[in-house]
């Protein structure tokens, strides 16, 4: 009780605050001096504290015998090389137009030679047709298929002409065989109408066929002229006519072809046998006419096709051309003076009568 009475359950307890053992120990310890101070000592004292490495024991390698052998593939070549598409490069196209652009460049320059030395020589002369210097009458018409026309046409332009030729010498031999009827038939309403339309055809298809088909084919490729082409084309669509007429040759049409020769051969007269085998040969002249104008045709209007002319430039062209025309000019002139003169004579006469 009376330990219990003497105890202070209010009192401080008490603590040695130096009793702790690592106050103590702090205390007791001291700092080494800065100047004995090594950084490396525990590195090296931690080092050697370490256990040596243990380095794996060498692993012997396996002798070829006993080793796998290891499958070997077969060696293969590369495939050869192949350049792609894109990177072959045809030169062939390239070469073959730049020889074609020299080319038309060297004719260029040629035709400008051609016109310089022409405009030297003064204004061109007329050469068509060729007639001598002591001939009364002189050429109508200037040609020059190098100078006039482009090279890419120009080939187009002689075809034509020569097939001209060829048409006229069809007609001078139609018309000299047509002779030969005289004679021979007993209808001399056969012979009369053959021979006068073959002499019609002789006289006026010749120049025609010259001024209405062959010199609209040269002015369209000289000058591009729409209305030359479209007078060509119509042209041509009735000398086709033309030409399956004379091969044919009916009786009173001025041809001599296959059906007139047949009549002669069964007249059964040894002269009208020998002059149907002559017409034979005249309408075997008239054939090659008929695929040669076709030709033309079909590739002269390809070539229309590839330029610029139009029925619309054809209207213009010939607008221009009837008001540029110094004859129209003045027939237009006159009929409008006459028209106005008729009309001041009326009004004065009406006014004399009125009063």
């Amino acid at each position: 009780m009376a330990a219990f009475d003497d105890s202070n359950p209010f009192a401080d307890p008490e603590v040695n605050p130096f009793g702790d053992s690592s106050v103590d120990t702090s205390g007791r310890t001291q700092a080494a001096p800065l100047d004995d101070y090594n950084p490396f000592a525990q590195q090296a004292t931690a080092a050697a504290s370490l256990p040596p490495p243990q380095v794996a024991p060498p692993v012997a390698a396996p002798s070829p015998a006993a080793a796998t052998p290891a499958r070997k593939e077969p060696f293969e070549d590369p495939p050869p090389y192949q350049p792609s598409a894109a990177q072959q490069v045809d030169t062939t196209e390239l070469q073959r137009r730049q020889e074609e652009l020299e080319r038309k460049a060297a004719e260029l320059q040629e035709r400008e030679n051609k016109l310089r030395e022409r405009s030297m020589q003064g204004p061109k002369q007329n050469n068509f047709p060729p007639l001598p210097s002591c001939c009364p009458c002189k050429p109508c018409f200037f040609q020059d298929f190098e100078l006039e026309i482009p090279a890419e046409f120009s080939k187009y332009v002689k075809l034509g002409y020569y097939t001209w030729i060829a048409r006229s010498v069809y007609y001078l031999i139609n018309f000299l065989i047509s002779l030969g009827y005289i004679g021979t038939m007993q209808d001399s309403f056969v012979t009369g109408s053959t021979i006068g339309l073959a002499l019609l055809f002789f006289l006026a298809f010749i120049p025609l066929s010259f001024l209405c088909w062959y010199r609209p084919l040269y002015k369209a490729f000289r000058s591009d002229s729409s209305i030359s082409f479209f007078v060509f084309f119509t042209v041509s669509a009735c000398q086709i006519i033309s030409d399956i007429i004379a091969i044919l040759g009916p009786s009173k049409t001025g041809y001599l072809g296959v059906l007139a020769a047949v009549d002669l051969l069964n007249n059964g007269a040894p002269v009208n046998k020998n002059l149907g085998y002559v017409i034979l040969f005249v309408a075997a002249i008239a054939v090659p006419l008929l695929p040669l104008d076709l030709f033309l045709l079909i590739k002269v209007h390809r070539l229309y096709r590839t330029t610029d002319a139009s029925f619309q430039k054809a209207q213009s062209e010939f607008t221009t051309g009837v008001l540029k025309n110094e004859g129209v000019r003045k027939a237009g002139a006159q009929l409008a003076s006459d028209v106005a003169t008729n009309a001041m004579s009326n009004n004065a006469t009406a006014s004399g009568n009125r009063y």
